[in-house]
């Protein structure tokens, strides 16, 4: 997830990332470590997505 202010946060997996179930203003973002970061869709700039590479693929 990119915001407008260059900062990005990674969402490996959809169990990382939750939204608000009705007029979702921010979307909350997981870390492994504990850390939570609620950030404010307003200023979400793009998803960048980088799907997994298959076993034996070059």
């Amino acid at each position: 997830m990119n915001l407008a202010d260059g900062r990005s946060y990674p969402v490996p997996h959809p169990d990382y990332i939750s939204l608000p179930p009705k007029n979702a203003t921010v979307a909350i973002v997981y870390e492994d470590d504990g850390t939570v970061h609620l950030l404010p869709l307003l200023t979400m700039t793009g998803l960048t997505y980088r799907p997994k590479k298959r076993a034996g693929a070059r």
